[in-house]
């Protein structure tokens, strides 16, 4: 009786090796590998009624439908010191990136009809007061750029802001 749950017991241990084994070569052969890119947001803002404090951009997350715009993951965001940009940025972690740069740009950056923009602005006088102002930029107004080196620029039109 002894040798023979021992035969059992050595027998679903190889079926175990053997499923086991076979799981990971699968996953090592059909898994599909993620990649990130970094990118770049070139523009300008005019707002004459108040000073820009910080400028907020759709993330490569919003723009293929993983988050909202409103949502902490669907924008980046930077304090803005002059009136243009030039910020690079990463992208999510995803195989849409692993294509070729052009692309990246019709399937991911091509994606949305508009770009929705938020400009903060702090409030004079009241301190930890801003007053936020939106705007979209349609996709037909963004210029894409794949330069010589491979890099994609994102450059907006002037964002005018009254």
């Amino acid at each position: 009786m002894y040798c023979d749950s021992e035969f059992k017991f050595s027998d679903i241990m190889k079926k175990s090796i053997i499923l086991l084994i076979s799981v990971i070569i699968s996953q090592i052969g059909f898994s599909q590998p993620d990649c990130v890119i970094t990118f770049k947001y070139i523009g300008q803002v005019r707002a004459d009624s108040f000073n820009v404090d910080k400028v907020f951009l759709p993330s490569t997350a919003y723009l293929v439908g993983y988050e909202k715009f409103v949502e902490t993951g669907g924008f980046y965001s930077f304090d803005l010191d002059s009136m243009s940009f030039s910020n690079d940025f990463p992208s999510h972690m995803s195989s849409d990136f692993c294509m070729e740069p052009e692309n990246i740009v019709e399937h991911v950056f091509k994606n949305v009809e508009n770009y929705p923009v938020r400009i903060s602005s702090q409030v004079k006088d009241q301190a930890g007061k801003c007053v936020m102002y939106e705007s979209v930029i349609p996709i037909d107004q963004i210029k894409f750029v794949v330069t010589t080196d491979k890099n994609i620029e994102i450059i907006l039109p002037l964002i005018d802001i009254k």
